[in-house]
């Protein structure tokens, strides 16, 4: 396991937390879902990288587990879709950490599962709190 890796994406994630608008912001929610399309794009290019047509097929298909969450969230912003958005970035973490089980992509970097891994999981546990709180919110004015 590389630390520093995990630790780099500890640091990544917390700084888009700051930066970034709330998941619930809403005009401004369209970051996470835009992130969560991009994330699984990179095993992509990491496959293309390198000119591996077989994993950057399954790399695609993979990715589109990730890409349509992300767009039915960018496209609707009602609670079931944050929840939706959450459980697709902790979904991606989970990939991260049995990426090299489930097929070999020689064009990712070593450090990128730990690094990618603790991002996505991070986020997802942000969203779904995010969407906790806003569930609360909900029941409080109701």
């Amino acid at each position: 396991m590389n630390i520093l890796a995990l630790i780099i994406g500890i640091l990544v994630a917390i700084f888009i937390v700051i930066r970034f608008p709330s998941p619930t912001h809403p005009k401004k929610s369209a970051y996470y879902p835009i992130l969560l399309a991009t994330f699984p794009l990179y095993y992509v290019v990491f496959a293309l990288s390198v000119l591996h047509i077989e994993a950057l097929v399954q790399e695609a298909l993979y990715a589109l587990w990730f890409v349509i969450p992300a767009i039915l969230a960018l496209k609707f912003s009602a609670r079931p879709f944050l929840l939706l958005l959450g459980a697709a970035y902790l979904g991606h973490a989970v990939y991260d950490a049995y990426h090299e089980q489930l097929f070999i992509n020689n064009g990712t970097p070593t450090w990128w599962p730990e690094f990618c891994g603790a991002v996505d999981g991070l986020l997802g546990l942000f969203i779904l709190y995010k969407a906790w709180q806003r569930h609360q919110a909900e029941k409080r004015d109701a």
